[in-house]
């Protein structure tokens, strides 16, 4: 396997570290900064030199790549195989020997990993697509294909990637073409895989963040917490992290060291802000739990100290970090020692040098707080709420070297659960409309629901709220499952609320969850409404994402809670819009 140096400011680590090089180049291209998981990817790839930016400096994430393009980007990326000018031949009826993109079609058409069209071209100008990528990833990287019948054609090369942990997070449809900046995190995905670093991976691309085993120490405190400079970069919680020692007592503090790599961009890019209710996953950092806008009225402020107070005790909660608009960690926050016998204060002292964080005269400047959860089996549990009650700072004018305290305006202070699992996407996978007749037993919706799950939990689906739009139509015995009837479960309609469907009754086979998409199919009996009626519209909906402490339309447990609302970035797809006829 061939190993690649990491560099952090100007010290070399040993190669037996990582093997990717991780640090953060993306600043090279004009058009940066990137959203944070495409970030990732461009770095991981631009590192290993398999891509480049455009003439004009740009990198340019939203534009699609063509089949040619993505074969040298794959095998340039690859360690274990590399395409050469013998490799180069006429081996399509469009791809000539001296086109450019020749000795990487046609050593994949050798490997097996691309057969061209039924019409025997391989149309390199064509945009990749997600089911096509897969497909070639899968054969370059020799991931054990399942026998199971290729209906749809994708199905196989998708549970492939499934079963690894290297499908995009995010699920693009599978016939989607795929972007640059997606083509960059999917490959880097693979390549990380092939190095045995997919955890360290996906927590940069999670959080544009990476710990190393060089920035903690060992204690058996039950959580890792970095040493953290300030302008180093937020360094999550990961499988390479030991436990660290504990700080004294009262104060929190940053101590200075090389930074692991730059910011992830500007607050555009870092998609914590601004901070909504989120599912804090045990064991990891999160994304921002709260926020705000702090000005420095008349004068510069140098960060002095970082003070929030919780409304109650987090038993998960092994620190909190303050961060700035981009995601750089400034400080790390310990629990205080007055009056904290529930360790619902928590403080900072920032030590004062050239580097501490300084908040420009009269700028609103947006700061944020995030949480690092101890791992399972170390104090860290789900179904915990955390809330923020406040969260403010104090600085040292540059001019008149007096102490300011500063309040957030505006600011945002959601709650939060700690959780082993959550639900990442639902979509519909079928047609946004067409046509549906009358009869017995008819498909009315299909939905796909993808999760995260952490290590000890796991993801279940405990029951699915809907909404049937109907005009002149009707639905009864309405049914969740499979093609079969006998893999179906009764759905209940609303006496009261007739266009309300609660499915509770999730057939064994579907309720669990994961990060390939589990699909769920909808039947009813399908009838128009009234003597002379020739049509009428159907739409099943959900019912909403719901909060805490309001039911939404996914209830759903790990291992430890259950839980009735979902994310609210998480787009709840509709089904598609019927025109019912006889």
């Amino acid at each position: 396997m061939r190993r690649r140096t990491i560099l952090i400011g100007l010290v070399i680590l040993p190669t037996v570290a990582l093997a990717l090089d991780f640090t953060d180049t993306t600043n090279r291209f004009s058009d940066a900064p990137f959203a944070i998981n495409e970030a990732a990817g461009i770095r991981v790839l631009t590192n290993l030199g398999a891509i480049n930016g455009n003439p004009d400096g740009t990198f340019a994430p939203d534009r699609s790549v063509n089949r040619a393009e993505f074969l040298k980007i794959v095998f340039r990326s690859n360690a274990k195989v590399a395409a050469t000018d013998s490799d180069a031949d006429a081996c399509f009826p469009d791809v000539k020997v001296t086109d450019w993109f020749s000795s990487y079609v046609c050593l994949a058409k050798k490997r097996g990993t691309v057969g061209g069209y039924p019409d025997g071209l391989f149309r390199p100008a064509n945009p990749v697509n997600y089911a096509e990528a897969l497909k070639i990833l899968d054969g370059l990287y020799d991931l054990p294909l399942s026998a199971i019948p290729d209906n749809p054609w994708y199905a196989r090369f998708v549970n492939a990637a499934a079963g690894k942990k290297l499908l995009l997070p995010s699920a693009p449809p599978y016939d989607a073409p795929l972007t640059r900046g997606q083509v960059a995190e999917l490959v880097a995905t693979f390549v990380s895989f092939q190095e045995g670093l997919l955890p360290t991976y996906r927590t940069l691309e999670r959080t544009g963040t990476l710990l190393l085993p060089e920035q903690v120490s060992s204690s058996s405190s039950g959580f890792s917490r970095p040493n953290i400079s300030s302008r180093s970069s937020l360094a999550p919680q990961s499988s390479l992290a030991s436990d660290v020692g504990s700080r004294p007592s009262g104060t929190g503090s940053s101590t200075p060291q090389s930074s692991v790599m730059s910011g992830v961009g500007s607050s555009s890019s870092y998609s914590g802000f601004p901070a909504i209710s989120r599912f804090l996953m045990v064991g990891m950092v999160s994304l921002p739990i709260a926020d705000g806008t702090f000005v420095s009225q008349g004068e510069e402020g140098v960060l002095r100290t970082v003070d929030v107070i919780l409304r109650r005790q987090v038993f998960s909660l092994g620190a909190l970090l303050l961060v700035d608009s981009r995601g750089v960690a400034l400080a790390t926050l310990v629990p205080g020692t007055d009056n904290n016998a529930d360790r619902t204060k928590w403080h900072a002292d920032v030590p004062q040098n050239a580097n501490t964080y300084r908040i420009a005269r009269d700028t609103p400047t947006v700061l944020g707080i995030v949480a690092q959860l101890k791992k399972r089996g170390d104090g860290g549990a789900a179904n915990e709420l955390f809330e923020t009650q406040d969260f403010q700072i104090q600085v040292i004018g540059s001019v008149s070297n007096m102490n300011h305290q500063i309040l957030p305006v505006p600011d945002h202070r959601p709650t939060h659960q700690t959780a082993d699992a959550r639900i990442l996407a639902v979509k519909t996978v079928m047609p946004a409309t067409g046509t549906i007749r009358t009869g017995a037993n008819k498909l009315i919706a299909t939905f796909a629901i993808t999760g995260e799950t952490m290590t000890g939990g796991q993801l279940a689906l405990d029951s699915l709220e809907f909404i049937a739009q109907k005009t002149n139509a009707t639905i009864t015995n309405v049914r969740i499952g499979g093609v079969n009837p006998a893999d179906q479960a009764d759905c209940a309609l609303d006496t009261v609320d007739v266009r309300h469907v609660s499915c509770s009754s999730i057939p064994p086979s579907l309720r669990t969850l994961s990060s390939t998409p589990q699909l769920f199919s909808l039947y009813a009996d399908v009838s128009l409404k009234g003597a002379g009626v020739t049509s009428g519209d159907l739409q099943v909906t959900f019912e909403g994402p719901g909060q805490i402490g309001q039911n939404g339309a996914i209830h759903w447990s790990d291992s430890t809670g259950h839980y009735n609302w979902i994310e609210p970035n998480v787009t709840l797809q509709n089904g598609p819009t019927w025109k019912v006829t006889q």
